[in-house]
């Protein structure tokens, strides 16, 4: 995928973005949290609503297509 005029492996790109959109949750206090995070303790809606969750979001996800 090209991100900011860089191409990178799928595997780097959405272990770095998830990763990058949980500590925004987390600094938005959107997630409760010690110690470790378990996924089940946010909603991937509103990951997908942060700066990098963003980038998850494909034409199918977007419009339901």
């Amino acid at each position: 995928r090209k991100i900011f005029n860089k191409y990178y492996t799928a595997i780097s790109w959405t272990t770095a973005s998830a990763t990058a959109a949980v500590i925004e949750l987390i600094n938005k206090n959107k997630i409760n949290h010690k110690g470790f995070i378990d996924i089940s303790e946010f909603k991937f809606t509103d990951l997908l609503k942060t700066k990098m969750g963003k980038l998850f979001l494909t034409e199918e996800l977007r419009y339901g297509t």
